[in-house]
């Protein structure tokens, strides 16, 4: 959609930052790739396209790295940390260094893996010549440029490399192949310079997967595709089920360890990302239970998996934070309890806009679970929520139309589908229909909460 970034967390004591290089800007640098349509005319992101097909019959897509087409990074000649995050809508890469674009099979070098999603790999670094990034995860990688200084180095997107199913392979077909085929980064190594700032590390402290306990719980997760007819061709789906913004789906009790098994059930890879904890992945299955290989991509703390079709990946956690009491399930508690588990790709969890016949797609590949501390608070409502409030037009261009029945004043909250709050009102007691004054607010999807003695009702309303 737009402009990305990241958030860096340092822990004071670390004994790798001793080591590793941690000076931001010259050997510690984020790398956050996003591909996006730029639109040249008006010198601006078209977010109207996020959706589109990305292959080659579509609008063709800018590679961004850090919100800069066509970028260039000044390097000295030592080991350099790159805190990669895939910052894309949908896209994922296949990720290697090169010192020769016209032959990058053979001049890969290699480089190092040592840290995920939430922390570092457990034991030590591993050595890897291509990495799979995919959308909102993130890795730490180190790569030695002592022996290259006075040349130039290509981070690459080896999309040829990318399963069957991944949105960016060549073997997906047009929904998902990737034009984006040439270099991602060019890397200018300087002069050399005695002594290097940083090395790599010879040992980690992450956690192995050993040391995560037994699990007090188990349960499975199953991402789903079902037929459907209109200007989609399929909705995709938890459970069989599409997002609902007033359910919470699972209750974990806090201060327990559970295993998710999360099943790929469709024709495409779903990272699946989950908030609130970290997880460790245990085991790769094909989905009758098969084992398969245990990659370097789910080593360590994490919270997003790409998880490809046919397969299924169970992760263990433990859910030690932000317990509340029962209930959490009525309507006026789930936005303060709620936390989600969603497929990272933007246009599997949310809906988008068809413009052409004005509809919305049918996905929702998202859920919400809250954390159970054991107790409960009793509620006693001295007012009942009236009937079911009405909200027209729908579309709905400067004014809004509430129906309802409030004796006490209420208040109208309208977010954007992100969460962020545009507006909030007070209205004083009515009966029947209030008008909302929507003028200001830009076009597009809108979510309109309705919250009358800490009761609370949720609609969608498209704005144009």
């Amino acid at each position: 959609m737009g402009l990305a970034g990241i958030i860096i967390v340092r822990e004071n004591g670390d004994p790798v930052e001793a080591v590793a290089p941690s000076t931001y800007g010259w050997d510690d640098i984020p790398l956050i790739i996003q591909d996006i349509y730029f639109d040249s005319a008006t010198a601006s992101i078209d977010t109207g396209k996020v959706g589109q097909a990305t292959g080659n019959n579509a609008t063709p897509r800018q590679l961004l790295v850090n919100g800069t087409i066509q970028p260039f990074l000044d390097v000295p000649p030592q080991p350099v940390r790159f805190r990669i995050l895939d910052g894309s809508t949908r896209m994922s890469y296949m990720l290697g260094f090169v010192t020769d674009t016209t032959n990058p099979q053979v001049s890969r070098i290699p480089y190092y893996l040592f840290s995920s999603d939430g922390g570092y790999l457990p034991d030590s670094v591993r050595k890897i010549t291509s990495l799979e990034a995919s959308p909102g995860v993130r890795n730490g990688v180190i790569v030695d440029f002592s022996n290259y200084a006075n040349s130039e180095i290509y981070l690459m997107n080896f999309s040829d490399e990318l399963r069957q199913g991944v949105i960016g392979s060549d073997s997906t077909g047009n929904h998902g192949s990737n034009p984006i085929k040439n270099k991602i980064l060019q890397i200018r190594v300087g002069a050399s310079q005695l002594p290097p700032i940083g090395a790599i590390p010879s040992s980690l402290p992450g956690i192995p997967v050993a040391d995560t306990l037994s699990p007090d719980t188990t349960r499975t997760v199953r991402l789903t595709k079902s037929p459907s007819g209109g200007t989609t061709t399929a909705v995709f789906g938890i459970d069989d089920n599409q997002y609902d913004y007033n359910k919470i789906n699972t209750v974990v009790k806090l201060n327990t360890i559970e295993d998710w098994t999360i099943r790929n059930e469709t024709n495409a890879a779903h990272p699946f990302h989950i908030h609130l904890i970290q997880f460790y992945v245990m085991k790769v299955e094909k989905l009758d239970g098969t084992p398969l290989p245990f990659p370097d991509k789910y080593l360590g703390p994490k919270d997003n998996i790409l998880v490809h079709p046919g397969e299924q990946v169970t992760f263990r956690a433990r859910f030690n934070s932000y317990g509340r009491p029962k209930p959490f399930d009525t309507p006026g508690q789930i936005d303060s309890a709620a936390y989600m588990y969603h497929c990272h790709i933007l246009t599997h969890e949310d809906g988008y806009y068809h413009p052409s016949d004005k509809t919305l797609g049918q996905f929702g590949m998202m859920q919400q679970f809250a954390v159970w501390d054991g107790t409960y608070t009793a509620t006693a409502l001295d007012e009942p929520m009236a009937d079911e409030m009405v909200l027209f037009p729908n579309p709905a261009g400067d004014l809004l139309y509430l129906n309802a029945e409030a004796s006490r004043v209420s208040t109208v909250r309208i977010s954007d589908i992100q969460g962020r709050i545009l507006k909030e009102q007070l209205l004083p007691p009515f009966a029947g229909t209030t008008s909302i004054d929507v003028s200001e607010l830009g076009k597009g999807m809108i979510l309109v909460e309705w919250i009358s003695n800490g009761n609370r009702q949720v609609k969608k309303i498209l704005l144009e």
